[in-house]
């Protein structure tokens, strides 16, 4: 099968922006386990931030966002903990994003070897 740089982006960053919102939306009108409820979201939009960024470099790991994405991620929760932000510091949150970036890299590495010559499209 083959998938062109949209799809890519359909696949792994709208759907799961798309995902974590309606999830977001519907949190007080669907019964959920606490895990789902305080983590899914982050999970979902973390993979979906990391996988943005990758494919922006055409799938090659570049370094210097990778790290970038990690502090970012870690600042935006120590800023939260310290009351410079809305929203709670934790822990877990951090751990979630670093979890759905380690799947967006290993997912990456499927993609990128999927890559035609051209780097027009995927073959999944």
């Amino acid at each position: 099968m083959r998938i062109n740089r949209s799809s890519d982006i359909l696949i792994n960053v709208f759907f799961p922006v798309i995902i974590g919102y309606s999830l977001y939306v519907l949190l007080d009108h669907i019964s959920l386990p606490n895990f789902a409820r305080n983590y899914f979201s982050d999970a979902v939009w973390a993979y979906a931030f990391l996988s943005a960024i990758l494919i922006m470099w055409n799938r090659h790991l570049n370094f210097t966002w990778i790290v970038i994405s990690f502090l970012l991620s870690t600042c935006f929760e120590l800023l939260q903990f310290l009351s410079w932000v809305g929203g709670t510091g934790d822990i877990f949150d951090v751990l979630t994003y670093y979890f759905s970036f380690g799947i967006a890299l290993s997912l990456n590495a499927i993609f990128r070897r999927a890559y035609t010559r051209n780097n027009k499209s995927l073959t999944i």
